[in-house]
């Protein structure tokens, strides 16, 4: 005679079994997950949609390298029923839906002020300071350190302090230097997740934020800058949950923000202020015409991308 133990086991048994079953005959509701934003290529509006966060984030980043200035990235999900084998026709109707959502958040004069904004030519206003933080790097094989100067590279490049050939010989040095520093790490088995974050300003103290969602750091990051605060780039660092397998998320993401604090150092957030000090290209009386041209009532996001760009053109939002 089976035990109550042994009836219960056999029950769940049973009902994993049909709710399988149920899965893979389309009983349950499928769900579409995509990333996206908008953005002005030869005078048409196009969409870029992922269901990938992270390749998201990689050409929303890739994007200034082309005088491409996005909007911020959004997400779009939909549970639906799908009948088997109408998989793509489903994702294909997200699609269109998602597109036309961004369509109806963003009006066609945010891209013509970005367009007109975005036409200024760079300088190469960092280029001695970065120079200077380049040489002090020169033996140095310490993959957070090399991070937090790609992150400054990276971010002069977008404030347009950067021209396209300096940042270009910065990015290979620290692809270079990088690539020697991944071939001496044995991790390929390992269990390796990344955690994200930054540094930034609230009020008189320094405030450090990180998160294991890149999507979710970027999205933070991005809001706090259109609000006009002053945000450290974003740092990213990987950790191996095998070293310790009984920790929770949270365990890992305060050590990470720990490390993230002693990175940070003042030495480092002095080089940053530094280099918010060189000239600024954006033309102020253009930001301020565009902020009051685009209807920040009818389309708030609208206004929170220009914002953004206020705050990453002209240091902590100086109108």
């Amino acid at each position: 005679m089976l035990s109550n133990a042994d009836i219960y086991k056999s029950r769940d048994v049973t009902t994993a079994e049909t709710v399988a079953q149920m899965a893979q005959l389309k009983y349950f509701d499928e769900q579409y997950l995509y990333y996206g934003c908008a953005y002005l290529y030869e005078g048409t509006i196009k969409y870029r949609l992922h269901e990938n966060a992270e390749k998201m984030a990689a050409f929303w980043e890739k994007s200034f390298e082309f005088g491409i200035y996005p909007t911020d990235i959004s997400k779009y999900v939909r549970l639906l029923k799908t009948p088997s084998g109408k998989e793509y026709e489903k994702a294909e109707q997200v699609q269109r839906e998602f597109a036309l959502k961004l369509a109806q958040t963003y009006p066609q004069e945010l891209f013509l002020a970005l367009k007109e904004l975005g036409d200024i030519a760079p300088t190469d206003a960092a280029l001695a300071e970065l120079t200077l933080w380049q040489d002090e790097l020169d033996l140095c094989y310490e993959r957070d350190k090399i991070e937090l100067f790609s992150g400054a590279v990276a971010l002069c490049f977008k404030q347009k302090k950067l021209c396209t050939a300096s940042y270009e010989q910065f990015k290979q040095w620290i692809k270079a230097r990088l690539d020697l520093i991944n071939n001496c790490e044995c991790s390929i088995w390992r269990d390796k997740h990344w955690f994200y974050g930054f540094g930034y300003q609230d009020g008189a103290s320094a405030q450090f934020y990180a998160n294991a969602s890149e999507f979710i750091a970027r999205s933070h990051h991005y809001d706090l800058m259109s609000e006009g605060a002053s945000c450290t780039p974003i740092f990213k660092k990987a950790y191996w949950f095998d070293e310790n397998p009984d920790w929770p998320i949270r365990k890992w993401r305060s050590r990470f923000e720990e490390d993230m604090k002693g990175l940070m150092s003042e030495e480092y957030q002095q080089r940053l202020r530094h280099l918010s000090e060189v000239s600024v290209t954006a033309d102020k009386e253009k930001l301020a015409y565009w902020l009051t041209a685009v209807d920040g009532e009818k389309f708030p996001q609208a206004h929170k991308v220009l914002s953004y760009y206020r705050s990453l053109w002209q240091e902590n939002g100086e109108a």
